[in-house]
């Protein structure tokens, strides 16, 4: 609707931009390249980053690390049991396999089921 509006008051390209922008701001985003580093965010998502350990902040930031970390966002997600569960399936199975490889997530991941002592 906003790109239709700003057409029909023939508001300049630059101009449009910026309010795209401004529209986008209150929603937080991210974008990761194909290693899950952070290549961008904007500013609605930096409220996410306090008091995160500074140590995960540091360039290239790995956004599955930080998500996961307890010293990250792990602590504020609400559902974050259930939601590592399921991503330990997900981690588990052939596909995301290369989760288990990267050094950073191994050491998150909870152990397969293979892995755990027995009771």
């Amino acid at each position: 609707m906003l790109p239709h509006l700003a057409e029909r008051l023939q508001i300049p390209l630059r101009e449009r931009n910026v309010l795209l922008r401004v529209a986008n701001e209150p929603y937080p985003a991210f974008a990761v390249d194909r290693h899950w580093a952070l290549v961008a965010s904007n500013g609605a998502f930096t409220p996410f980053l306090s008091g995160i350990e500074p140590g995960l902040l540091r360039p290239p930031v790995d956004v599955l690390r930080l998500t996961l970390h307890p010293g990250g966002l792990a602590p504020r997600l609400a559902y974050y049991q259930e939601w590592r569960s399921i991503g330990h399936i997900s981690a588990s199975s052939s596909h995301f396999s290369f989760l288990r490889r990267r050094a950073s997530f191994r050491s998150l991941a909870p152990p397969r089921s293979s892995e755990r002592p027995s009771m």
